[in-house]
């Protein structure tokens, strides 16, 4: 039996690889864009800024999820029409996670980071529409994501509100 194959009839290997992925892609971009930098403890925080120590937690879980949903979705997928488009909204809205932190901490620069994280809920509010017709297990799983982007759109803009 091939890698492939296997990967095909074994959908929580998937899980689990997208989420170590994501969970080592994150961790990495956070390391090279200083996270805690000099810069960013100057800035005046917002009143509702939770403290580093929420987001490891909460970026784990919001990633399991994410893990998960995708895997149902990718199982469901080739049976709908809009199967080939969410899969590619996901990797999308991936991508664009995965940027923002380079542009607020690496570039130091909230403004691009609010437009890059404006994209990031709207692929993720159009991927949540479009597979709640094969997959409303999956939408449920993104609830959270949709939350937490939410919350961060909010908290971006107040960065660059407050300085």
């Amino acid at each position: 039996m091939s890698l492939f194959s296997m990967l095909r009839k074994q959908p929580i290997i998937i899980a689990i690889g997208l989420f170590v992925v994501l969970i080592s892609t994150s961790s990495y971009l956070s390391i090279i864009s200083n996270v805690q930098s000099e810069w960013f403890e100057s800035l005046i925080k917002p009143r509702l800024y939770p403290g580093e120590s929420i987001f490891f937690p909460v970026w784990t879980l919001l990633f399991a999820l994410i893990a998960a949903a995708y895997t149902f979705v990718n199982a469901r997928s080739k049976r709908h029409e809009d199967g080939k488009i969410a899969k590619s909204l996901f990797i999308v809205n991936l991508i664009l996670n995965l940027a923002w932190t380079p542009a607020f901490f690496g570039l130091q620069k909230p403004e691009l980071a609010y437009t890059i994280i404006i994209f990031i809920w709207g692929t993720l509010a159009l991927l949540m529409i479009k597979i709640e017709r094969f997959s409303k297990l999956a939408v449920f799983l993104l609830i959270p994501y949709l939350a937490w982007v939410t919350f961060a759109t909010w908290l971006n803009y107040a960065f660059i509100a407050l300085n």
